[in-house]
C-alpha cells in the first residue's frame, strides 16, 4: 500500500511538471485571483516537480517488498 501511494504521488508530480513544461513551449495565461502567473514561474515549478517526482520514484524503488504471512 505504501509503495503504491508513493508511486502515485511520483506520477502526479511528473504530470504536473510536464504541464509546466508544456506551458513553456505553448504559452497560455494562468490567473490566480487578480494576479497573472509569469511564464518563468513555470520553469521553476517544472524543476521542482521533476525533482520531487524523481525523488519519489527513487524512494519507491528502495522500499522492500511487503512480507506475506
Amino acid at each position: 500500500m505504501k509503495s503504491g501511494a508513493v508511486a502515485l504521488a511520483g506520477i502526479l508530480f511528473a504530470l504536473g511538471a510536464l504541464l509546466h513544461l508544456g506551458r513553456l513551449f505553448c504559452p497560455f495565461t494562468i490567473v490566480i485571483g487578480d494576479t497573472n502567473v509569469p511564464e518563468w514561474a513555470s520553469f521553476i515549478f517544472f524543476l521542482i516537480g521533476s525533482f520531487l517526482s524523481f525523488w519519489l520514484f527513487r524512494a519507491n524503488s528502495q522500499v522492500p517488498p511487503p512480507v506475506v504471512k
